[in-house]
């Protein structure tokens, strides 16, 4: 095995043992995160009641994942995280042997670093959001499908993963749509074999479409009836895209209605609107220090910030250097490498369609893309650039896993923050350190909980009650817990047990 080998494994290691450690208490169990816990005790109840999860854009996948996690582990906050992040620790390990196979092992092993000095796959992969958990997966996996030569059973397979992605959130519709950006791109300049995954991905983007349109106007009320219809026209979804595929050239007369230039001013456009609007919040995600903000409500001293910046910059400018010089045709690239290269900007170009708020969730697919993009053009550095890369890199790792690892071994309960995300105000209440109230409501001899629309509180109440043993608790009294950020030492909440009349901690 190449030294290059070993240190991509190692690294993989690394990365792996801080996925899996400490998942119960690191970090804080958030509100969303509660809510798919006792979503999941309800599927495990009454069965699939609906097709939805917390929305109509939502569904229940990750849901069904959770309560077969739970039906084998007990309910538990290690238990409803585990799944997400062991999909995670696969897609890593599937796009390093992706790459691995395409770049060499040299940028298999930029990619176990990427990874490794990733602040945001270091917290957010730990975190039971449908977003976080099964997007990556389904995206390493798509990398393998576009792998080679365009035909039916990779239709298939692709629609398959976009529909499973956007029935466990409708952003994964952008994976399609951006692919449909990409390949046109490179139909139109005669590349060989991309007209035919121009077809691959629009037949998955119609499935997906269909999905979409068809899904929010299904109800709970009436899913039993709609469910005996709608079910087989899902799982249909795939092999219909993949006879769609199957029934010929038909985009190459929808190419030639495609003017080049009203394209090229339409992509200009959308990357414009994604560098004012998303352009900060992907250098922050890329970066980590804001997570650090977000997730444990730390302003890192300047030595730990410093490297996570300038590796992010240097990320960044890597992927759109790498892509720039794809475009031109200066790098000599195979067409799965050149895929690689250029779907970072084509899902940029695209992602104002899905949205125009910053929050970090929404970030998952494009920082992935660029990370691994960034690692195939690093291992194409001039040696003498590489090393000072590899020097910032190590320094960037070094730095996310110091603090990463302290916080897991003593987590602080620290004074929420507010900080910007781009041109998003956010704050850190929702992942506030929760242990205290918990400890208080076991104490308190109360069953119900308070509802506080203003607080992150109830709902994680909710799902510690659910897992917790059973314990005598008096139904005619209520626990009512309120976060308090402006208390002068934690824990940062005020709480009370009262009466089920009498009212909660408002103005305690």
């Amino acid at each position: 095995m190449k030294r290059l080998d070993v240190a991509t494994v190692l690294l993989l290691a690394l990365c792996t043992a801080g996925l899996l450690s400490g998942l119960g208490r690191l970090p804080a169990l958030t509100s969303d995160e509660a809510w798919v816990g006792l979503y999941a005790g309800r599927l495990a109840a009454l069965g699939l009641f609906t097709p939805h999860e917390m929305n109509t854009y939502t569904g229940p996948l990750f849901g069904l994942a959770i309560m077969k996690m739970f039906a084998a582990l007990g309910a538990s906050v290690r238990s409803l995280r585990l799944f997400g992040a062991g999909a995670n620790v696969l897609a890593f390990v599937l796009l390093a042997a992706h790459l691995r196979r395409r770049g060499g092992a040299a940028a298999a092993a930029w990619w176990a670093l990427a990874l490794t000095a990733s602040v945001y796959l270091l917290l957010k992969s730990r975190q039971a959001w449908e977003c976080y958990a099964l997007q990556p997966t389904l995206l390493a996996l798509t990398f393998w499908v576009l792998d080679g030569p365009a035909s039916w059973p990779r239709a298939f397979v692709l629609t398959a993963l976009c529909v499973v992605g956007a029935q466990n959130h409708f952003i994964y519709l952008s994976i399609p749509l951006s692919l449909c950006v990409l390949y046109t791109a490179r139909a139109q300049r005669g590349e060989p074999g991309a007209d035919a995954w121009l077809r691959a991905a629009a037949s998955a983007l119609g499935a997906g479409a269909i999905l979409f349109l068809v899904k929010p106007r299904l109800t709970d009320a009436a899913w039993s009836v709609e469910r005996v219809w709608a079910l087989p026209l899902f799982f249909a979804l795939p092999a219909l895209s993949a006879a769609a595929f199957a029934a010929g050239p038909w985009e190459r007369p929808l190419l030639r209605l495609l003017p080049r230039r009203a394209g090229a001013y339409v992509f200009a456009l959308g990357l414009t609107a994604f560098a004012v609007w998303h352009g900060v919040p992907l250098w922050q995600a890329l970066s980590g220090p804001t997570l650090w903000k977000r997730t444990f409500s730390w302003d890192a001293p300047a030595f730990l910030d410093a490297p996570l910046w300038l590796w992010g910059t240097l990320v960044l400018s890597v992927a759109a250097w790498r892509a720039a010089r794809a475009w031109y045709g200066r790098e000599g690239l195979t067409s799965p490498e050149t895929t690689l290269a250029l779907w970072p900007a084509a899902y940029a170009a695209i992602f104002i369609l899905f949205r125009n708020t910053s929050s970090f969730r929404y970030y998952s697919l494009i920082q992935f893309l660029t990370l691994a993009s960034a690692a195939a053009g690093l291992a194409r550095l001039p040696r003498p650039d590489r090393r000072w890369a590899l020097a910032l890199g190590v320094c960037a790792a070094v730095a996310a896993q110091a603090a990463f690892w302290r916080e897991l071994r003593a987590p602080a309960d620290r004074r929420p923050l507010r900080f910007k995300i781009g041109w998003h105000a956010e704050n850190s209440l929702d992942f506030a350190r929760k242990d205290a109230i918990f400890a208080a409501f076991d104490a308190s001899g109360a069953c119900a909980v308070g509802r506080q629309q203003d607080s992150f509180v109830s709902i994680p109440l909710d799902f510690h009650h659910l897992m917790s043993d059973p314990h005598p608790c008096d139904p005619a009294r209520t626990f009512t817990a309120v976060q308090c950020p402006d208390c002068t030492r934690p824990p940062f909440f005020r709480w009370e047990t009262a009466p089920n009349s009498a009212p909660g901690p408002h103005g305690l």
